[in-house]
């Protein structure tokens, strides 16, 4: 079965995570949009002129990336006060090897 395209959401998730890695959360929102939006054209189009996947597969699939960012992100959110308790309690880094 091609629906979802997972092509799709990875390419959108992927995107993502490299716009929060790489770029400053205070830089302007326009461009980071264009360049999810890149991503997913690019990699809709990609699958379907190859006969992959419908369009509506590939629209699926995007939207489920970007679901599946706001969830983690959410979840990081709401983790990010145990972590900083344990970094409080542990401020060096534990070896377990």
């Amino acid at each position: 079965s091609s629906f979802p395209s997972r092509a799709t959401a990875c390419a959108v998730v992927f995107t993502l995570v490299a716009l929060r890695a790489f770029v400053p959360a205070e830089t302007s929102s326009a461009p980071s949009i264009a360049a999810v939006l890149s991503a997913f054209l690019l990699t809709s189009f990609a699958r379907i002129n190859v006969g992959a996947h419908y369009p509506s597969d590939t629209l699926v699939g995007g939207t489920l990336g970007v679901l599946s960012w706001v969830l983690a992100h959410a979840c990081l959110n709401v983790l990010a006060p145990a972590r900083d308790l344990v970094q409080t309690l542990c401020p060096q880094p534990v070896i377990l090897c």
